[in-house]
C-alpha cells in the first residue's frame, strides 16, 4: 500500500492538488484490499523531512447487532459473512445480505454499517423479519392436458435449530396422484454441502397414442388416443450434494424402488419390480427468474445407473443434457434450447423420455412420443406486449426441431420432425397463464414432401408441480 503511493507520488512538488491525488489514491487503494469503510482520519505534511504523515481508519466492526431474529439461530448466524473485530468489506455485507435473502423463512433484510462513537469503531446493524418457520403451501395448476391437479406441502423451516427442513408433500388430479416425506439440510453447519433423505409414493397416467392409419391424403398425419398407460412406484432415496456458489450445484443420489406399470386394456395389475440406481447431476442457473427469464443460462446434466445387476433387479444407464440461454433486447428475448436423452435398451417403461404438448413439441400431445432416444432443439421468441395489466403479457412463438426413438438401432433422420406454434402468455400472480396453438411437420431427406398435422390447442393455469 504504501510502496504503490511512494513510487507514484515521491519527488513530487508538495501543492494542495498532489495531496488531493495522494489522498484519493490512499482510499481507493485501501478500497482494492477489501478495506471498504477505512476514512483518512487526519493528515499532516512535515516541510522539514518532506514527509505526509497520514491517520488512517480500518473501518473495523465493533459490534454486531441482531434485530428481529432470535440471537442463537443457528442459520442467521450462520449467513452472516463478516465478524467482530475484522474491517468491514462491502463484498461480505452484500454477501450476507444474498444469504439471507434467499433463507424462506425470513423477509425485509437489512444491513446498516454505521459509526458507534461509544464503541470506538463501526456497528453492523443485521435486521430481518421472521415470515415463518411453518408454512402451508396450496399449489394448483390447471392445463388441456391433465386436467386439475391440486398441490399441498407442510414445510416446518430450521428443524431443531440445526438448518433442516422438513417437508410433506402431497398432490392429486384425474392423472396425477403423488405422497412424499422428505427431510433436507441445504447446506451442512458452515459448509457448502447438503444432504436429504425422502420416502415416497408416486402414480402418473399417461395417454397411449397410435397414429391413424393413412388414407388418400399422404399430406396429413394424426394420432388418436388407444389406451391409457399407469405408473406406479414407490421408495426412499438420500444423497448429498455440493452448492457451487449461488448459481450451481453437483449431487449424488442413491435410491431404492418399486415399480410396476400397467395399461387399462390389461386384465389385472403385474406384480412390482425392483430399482436400484444412482444419479449423478450437476446444474448451473444464472437465469434472472422463474418464469419467463430475460437473462442467463440453465444447463442440467445428468446420469442414473443401476447399483447392482442381481436378478432380482431390473438394471438399466440412462443419461440427459439440457441446456437453455436467454438473451433479451429491449421487449424482444431470443431462447434457443437444446435437450438430448439416451438410455440403454433395458430401461422399462416408467423410465422412457417424453416430447409433446405446450412445453415441449408443438403439434403434438404430452406424451405421444416416448422412448429411450431423444434429441430435441427449439427456438422460442418472446415479445412483451405493450397492453397496460396488472401484469405482463407477452406473445410468443417456438420453433421445434426434433426425434423420438425406441431402440438406438432405429436412429433416423428421417423420423426428425418440426413443431411450430405462437401463443399469448401471461405472467401473473396466480403464475403463468397460456394460450397457445401449434402443428407439426414431417418433411422428407430431399425435402420434396411436407405432411403435417391438425392444429392444435393448449391452454395452462400455473406452474408445473413436477410430476
Amino acid at each position: 500500500f504504501l510502496l504503490s503511493l511512494n513510487l507514484r507520488f515521491l519527488e513530487k512538488k508538495a501543492a494542495p492538488k498532489t495531496l488531493g491525488e495522494i489522498l484519493v489514491a490512499a482510499l481507493t487503494c485501501l478500497r482494492k484490499k477489501g478495506y471498504s469503510y477505512a476514512e483518512i482520519e487526519d493528515f499532516k505534511f512535515v516541510p522539514s523531512t518532506g514527509k505526509l504523515l497520514l491517520s488512517i481508519s480500518e473501518g473495523v466492526i465493533s459490534k454486531i447487532t441482531l434485530l428481529g431474529a432470535d440471537l442463537d439461530d443457528f442459520v442467521v448466524n450462520r449467513e452472516i459473512a463478516f465478524k467482530e473485530g475484522e474491517p468491514a468489506n462491502a463484498d461480505k455485507i452484500l454477501k450476507t445480505w444474498e444469504h439471507l435473502s434467499a433463507v424462506d423463512y425470513l423477509g425485509n433484510v437489512s444491513i446498516d454499517v454505521r459509526k458507534n462513537k461509544r464503541l470506538g469503531g463501526l456497528e453492523a446493524v443485521v435486521s430481518v423479519d421472521y415470515v415463518g418457520k411453518q408454512t402451508l403451501r396450496l399449489t394448483g395448476r390447471i392445463d388441456n392436458e391433465r386436467g386439475a391437479v391440486a398441490g399441498l406441502d407442510v414445510v416446518q423451516e430450521n428443524l431443531l435449530n440445526l438448518g433442516d427442513r422438513m417437508i410433506i408433500s402431497g398432490v392429486y388430479g384425474k392423472k396425477d396422484a403423488r405422497l412424499a416425506f422428505k427431510n433436507e439440510n441445504p447446506r451442512i453447519f458452515t459448509t457448502d454441502f447438503s444432504a436429504f433423505y425422502s420416502v415416497y409414493y408416486k402414480l402418473v397416467k399417461r395417454n397411449v397414442f397410435s397414429e391413424i392409419s393413412k388414407t388418400s391424403e399422404d399430406d396429413r398425419f394424426e394420432y388418436e388416443t388407444t389406451d391409457t398407460l399407469s405408473e406406479e412406484r414407490y421408495g426412499l432415496a438420500g444423497g448429498f450434494g455440493i452448492q457451487l456458489e449461488r448459481l450451481g450445484s453437483i449431487s449424488s443420489t442413491v435410491k431404492y424402488e418399486k415399480q410396476r406399470y400397467w395399461l387399462k386394456s390389461d386384465n389385472e395389475k403385474p406384480n412390482y419390480y425392483n430399482v436400484f440406481t444412482i444419479t449423478t447431476d450437476a446444474t448451473f442457473d444464472s437465469e434472472d427468474r422463474r418464469n419467463f427469464p430475460k437473462s442467463g443460462k440453465l444447463i442440467k446434466l445428468w446420469l442414473e445407473t443401476s447399483l447392482t445387476n442381481s436378478k432380482n433387479f431390473v438394471s438399466f444407464s440412462k443419461a440427459a443434457l439440457y441446456y437453455r440461454f436467454n438473451y433479451s433486447l429491449g421487449d424482444y428475448s431470443i431462447r434457443p434450447s437444446l435437450f438430448a436423452a439416451f438410455a440403454d435398451n433395458a430401461a422399462p417403461e416408467p423410465e422412457l423420455f417424453s416430447v409433446g404438448g405446450l412445453e415441449s413439441f408443438y403439434g403434438a400431445r404430452e406424451d405421444q412420443y416416448r422412448g429411450r432416444q431423444v434429441v430435441l432443439a427449439s427456438l422460442r421468441y418472446d415479445l412483451k406486449l405493450p397492453v397496460k395489466l396488472p401484469f405482463d403479457s407477452y406473445f410468443s412463438m417456438r420453433l421445434d426441431v426434433g426425434g423420438v426413438w425406441k431402440q438406438f438401432s432405429d436412429i433416423s433422420f428421417d423420423k426428425i420432425q418440426e413443431g411450430l406454434g405462437i401463443g399469448i402468455f401471461l405472467d401473473t400472480p396466480l403464475g403463468p397463464v397460456k394460450f397457445a396453438i401449434g402443428k407439426s411437420y414431417r418433411i422428407n431427406s430431399k425435402f420434396s414432401d411436407v405432411a403435417s398435422s391438425p392444429l392444435l390447442f393448449y391452454f395452462s393455469l400455473g406452474t408445473d408441480l413436477n410430476r
